[in-house]
């Protein structure tokens, strides 16, 4: 694993997310190694995402996130965005939530669709969450940025 994204979790943080990911799953991954788990796959997907639109409220970070891979790109879907929300305390994240905007939920259940019309491959289930996953790992990497910037 690139970097050492782990660093910025407490040993008991929990990411959640919003739809799950992964069909029949509840969407949490509890604890530094589960979320390592769904760190490698992000990484072996090459995927991209940019937060934007940051708040700091007390222990709280708000952000918009943009992700794109290339699965997403292949199926026509271009981006997704998210909401991104975390809590820090002592300087870790102690758990955060990624939910997928209503908007780009519509357009995956598009592109989903259009799949067996298409001809296309099936839509692997790991591509979508990456999809998802991909925006923890840039958030946590820019957490450091944030907190320089909060008083």
């Amino acid at each position: 694993m690139r970097g050492n994204a782990r660093s910025y979790l407490s040993d008991d943080a929990v990411l959640t997310f919003i739809p799950p990911p992964i069909p029949g799953d509840d969407g949490i991954f509890a604890g530094k190694e589960e979320i390592r788990g769904w760190y490698q796959g992000l990484i072996a997907a090459n995927g991209v995402s940019t937060l934007s639109d940051c708040q700091v409220e007390g222990e709280t970070v708000t952000c918009l996130n943009s992700y794109t891979d290339a699965d997403l790109e292949g199926m026509g879907v271009g981006s997704l965005l998210f909401e991104w929300v975390a809590t820090i305390r002592d300087g870790k994240i102690q758990g955060y939530t990624v939910t997928m905007t209503p908007e780009s939920l519509a357009k995956m259940e598009v592109a989903m669709a259009a799949l067996p019309e298409t001809g296309g491959v099936a839509f692997p289930s790991y591509a979508l969450a990456i999809a998802l996953g991909g925006l923890t790992l840039v958030g946590g990497l820019s957490l450091a940025m944030l907190r320089r910037r909060s008083p």
